[in-house]
């Protein structure tokens, strides 16, 4: 199944393709829009870290920030959109520390 958005790594278009069959489309962008999507398919991550302290998070600017998951992929709009302070999952990875 293709992703709706755009997913340049290879290896993000595999897992989206084993995911996608497994789980379903919608349950892997969407989720139930209450809790992290991610929780459900690689477990639960530090329980004092949140979304937005992971390498993996980023935001598009507009005239406002719209919170992503590079696990998630982008559609480019709101059903791939990401809450900063969910809990974190299994995948979290912490950010590199910033030169002083």
């Amino acid at each position: 199944m293709k992703y709706p958005g755009d997913i340049s790594d290879p290896a993000q278009q595999d897992w989206f393709d084993r995911m996608s069959s497994k789980y379903g489309v919608t349950r892997i962008i969407t989720g139930d829009g209450k809790s992290n999507p991610c929780i459900a398919l690689h477990g639960p991550g530090p329980a004092d870290k949140r979304c937005k302290d992971c390498a993996l998070c980023y935001y598009n600017q507009f005239s406002k920030r719209y919170y992503k998951c590079e696990l998630r992929g982008s559609t480019r709009g709101p059903a791939t959109d990401h809450r900063a302070n969910w809990p974190t999952c299994g995948k979290f990875q912490p950010q590199p520390a910033q030169p002083v």
